[in-house]
Parts: structure tokens; sequence; C-alpha cells
């Protein structure tokens, strides 16, 4: 006995539904990783921010009584002294903003990869399309011949 065209090509379409519905769960995992990486990002920025005012505040301090015990030795804040602040505080600069930037170039990494990401899931979607449609007619033409 031999098995009726219509249970093969109905064995096709069932593959070919679980081959949709597994292009739109990818895509929604794409989608979802996509925002995980977004929120990571933003809050690798809003760290770098935070850690870069800590830092300012820890050296203005610093500076502040830097400042405080050069004027109460009596040394004059003119000439070598104030070359020297204008370096330290150049420097200072200099790290606070190496901090901001490396917030900004891991937030940049993590935007590009969910960008990546949620690509990922359309392409994987689109592609069970084309497993889908293909399964139909291999299932067609199993069940009932040319």
């Amino acid at each position: 006995m031999s098995i009726p065209p219509w249970v093969i090509f109905a064995a096709f379409a069932v593959d070919a539904v679980g081959q949709l519905a597994a292009g739109r769960a990818a895509r929604q995992q794409g989608e979802m990783q996509a925002e995980l990486y977004n929120r990571e990002a933003k809050r690798k920025r809003e760290l770098s921010e935070r850690e870069a005012s800590d830092f300012d505040r820890t050296q203005s301090a610093l500076m502040a009584r830097r400042r405080a015990q050069g004027g109460a030795t009596g040394v004059d804040a003119t000439g070598t002294p104030l070359l020297v602040d204008e370096d330290l505080a150049e420097e200072i600069e200099y790290q606070r903003l190496k901090i901001i930037s490396g917030g900004l170039a891991s937030e940049a990494t993590l935007r590009t990869q969910g960008v990546l990401e949620r690509h990922a899931g359309k392409a994987k979607q689109k592609a069970s399309y084309l497993r889908a449609g293909s399964s139909l007619i291999k299932g067609g033409v199993e069940g009932f011949g040319t």
C-alpha cells in the first residue's frame, strides 16, 4: 500500500510551517539581543560619564589643596609653579577625556553588535521563507509527481 499524495504533501507543509516559525523566532531573538546590546551601550556611556565626573571632582579637590598648601607656605604662584599647575591641569583633562572616550568606544561597539544581531535575525527569517517554499515545492513533487 502506498502513501496517499496528500499525506506526503501535508508532511512537507508541516515542515514548511516549522521553518517559518523558526525564522520568526530567530528574528525575535535578534531583536531582543539588539535591545540588550543597546541597553548595555547606554549603561556603559552613563558609567563612563559618572567616572569622568568623579575623576574631575577628585582632581579638582587635589588641585585646590595643592594651591592652598602652596599659598600657606608662601610659594609665589607665578612662573614655574604656574607652569606645573597648567601641565597638571592639562594631564587631568587628558585623563578625563580618556575615560569618556573609552565609554563612547564601548557604546559604539555594543550598538554595532546590536545592529548586527538585528540584521542576522532578519536574514534568518528570510532564509526560513526560502526553506519553507522549497519544502512545499518538494512536497508537491514527491506527493503528486510531475
